[in-house]
């Protein structure tokens, strides 16, 4: 089955992608303190967004070097202060950005997922157009569309997972994938439907446009410019990836965990701050009276900044986006936003 691409998307599109992204002048860059932000506005736009469009968000501000945390779709510290730091590049072309209300954040965060050009595949890869028998498809470097003339709707995402196998992902979540593509030949495929085409390329690839030409802001020449994230607490020891056991309660301390401390965290659930006592082998809850084991601790995410934490009593708890004075908790059925305190 292939889908048509309707008009009033591309708008709809085009028209937040140019709030989010432009080119910077020369005027410099703007302290992220200039930015209207508010958490509980970015907190709520942010997760009325999709998982795919969660993730894609988190590793393109990954790309830019502002964003250190795991790609794991959640917000925490480390994703808020990720989107406020591209935001302050925003401003510093003179466009407005406002993440100080849910509509302002939705409307700046939608405008980061269509797909930049410092993140298409290199060479001719599969751009051109296509004659698949049942009609005739366009990949330019921006969209794709039913035929050369439609309006083609951009990319979110592109993943090569092997030489000449791709997965693209389009801003309104439908996915196709691109196989054994050759500069004459390839196999168009939906997993939605199962169609399968055999396309023969009509045309040759476009021309590569500079990213200069194009509004996606140059943002690596303003890395510099955006405060660090908080260097990693340097009591913790270094991580491994495979599964640890946790020590018993009567071994000598001899693993430190990013997450071990006294952390004060809020969530929408809970009326004031929960603290949370995470040490080496156990997590105690004194407003419960709780103290847990650990069973055992796992790395998630690939950075050593995410764990997933088994406890003795069956219950399981995740922390993530680890600073040295935030992260957070995701626990029997809670979101927190933790700081660490004394």
């Amino acid at each position: 089955m292939i889908r048509t691409i309707g008009v009033a998307a591309i708008i709809a599109v085009t028209g937040v992608m140019a709030l989010a992204q432009g080119t910077v002048p020369e005027g410099g860059a703007v302290p992220i303190e200039a930015v209207p932000f508010s958490t509980e506005a970015v907190n709520r736009a942010f997760n009325r967004l999709t998982d795919d469009e969660r993730s894609v968000i988190q590793q393109r501000l990954e790309r830019r070097g502002f964003y250190q945390g795991t790609v794991d779709g959640l917000t925490g510290p480390g994703t808020r202060d990720a989107i406020r730091a591209q935001a302050a590049v925003v401003l510093a072309t003179g466009l407005d950005a406002r993440l100080d209300t849910e509509e302002g954040a939705r409307t700046f965060l939608t405008g980061l997922l269509p797909l930049p050009l410092e993140e298409l595949p290199a060479g001719d890869a599969f751009f051109g157009v296509w004659d698949c028998g049942i009609g005739t498809f366009s990949y330019r470097y921006y969209g794709y569309a039913t035929s050369p003339e439609e309006p083609h709707l951009p990319y979110m995402s592109i993943q090569e997972f092997t030489p000449g196998n791709y997965g693209i992902t389009y801003m309104d979540g439908y996915r196709t994938g691109l196989m054994d593509v050759t500069p004459t030949t390839m196999i168009w495929s939906s997993p939605a439907s199962g169609d399968n085409f055999d396309c023969r390329r009509v045309s040759a690839p476009p021309p590569r446009p500079e990213i200069a030409t194009t509004v996606q802001p140059p943002v690596r020449d303003l890395i510099d410019a955006v405060p660090p994230a908080p260097p990693a607490a340097d009591t913790a020891l270094p991580w491994q990836s495979e599964t640890k056991a946790a020590p018993v309660a009567s071994a000598p301390k001899t693993i430190a965990w990013a997450f071990e401390g006294h952390w004060l965290c809020i969530s929408e659930t809970f009326e004031g701050q929960t603290r949370f006592e995470f040490g080496a082998d156990a997590v105690t809850v004194p407003a419960f009276g709780t103290t847990a084991g650990y069973a055992d601790v796992t790395p998630i995410g690939g950075r050593e900044t995410a764990f997933l934490v088994n406890l003795r009593d069956g219950q399981q708890a995740a922390v993530a986006e680890i600073e040295a004075g935030r992260m957070i908790l995701f626990a029997s059925g809670n979101l927190f936003d933790c700081a660490r305190g004394n």
